[in-house]
């Protein structure tokens, strides 16, 4: 039943350590956007955080290089960069769109949806989601699990 109570521990953990993050636009007239920009988490159920952006200029992909140790084959202790990059939206202020992941050309193609809508005044509307659905799937299945087997060792306990 521990074992039980700590993976569910961990399964809302993980529910609430991850998410999703959503970019709608319309276009009022030529020089005018109304932009929506919402992060959730809980599989989209609890809205995290919510900005409206109003003269969104662009989008870049952005990178931050974290350095860790790590040790050679013979021991030696060498220091490392692992670039992670994210989607940043130029407004009047920048706004990180999404999670920082290691895959550089997956974010160039947000950027570049992004960058075309605003290029392109005859393109009346964007929708930009970017959602891991195999971890929500994961994530719930973990949730699941852990529940039938809490309950199951709280039936068999009487």
């Amino acid at each position: 039943m521990l074992f039980s109570g700590l993976f569910l521990l961990l399964s809302i953990l993980f529910l609430f350590g991850f998410g999703s993050a959503k970019l709608s636009c319309s276009r009022v007239n030529v020089n005018h956007l109304n932009c929506l920009h919402t992060k959730s988490v809980a599989l989209g159920f609890v809205k995290e955080q919510e900005a409206s952006l109003f003269s969104l200029k662009k989008a870049k992909v952005d990178e931050i290089i974290i350095p860790y140790l790590d040790a050679d084959t013979d021991g030696t202790v060498i220091r490392r960069e692992l670039s992670k990059y994210g989607v940043l939206l130029i407004d009047n202020e920048n706004i990180v769109f999404n999670n920082y992941i290691n895959n550089r050309e997956q974010q160039q193609q947000v950027v570049n949806k992004i960058n075309d809508f605003l290029n392109n005044p005859s393109d009346s509307s964007l929708l930009v989601e970017d959602r891991n659905y195999l971890l929500d799937f994961m994530i719930l299945s973990f949730l699941t699990i852990s529940i039938i087997l809490l309950f199951k060792g709280i039936l068999t306990s009487f």
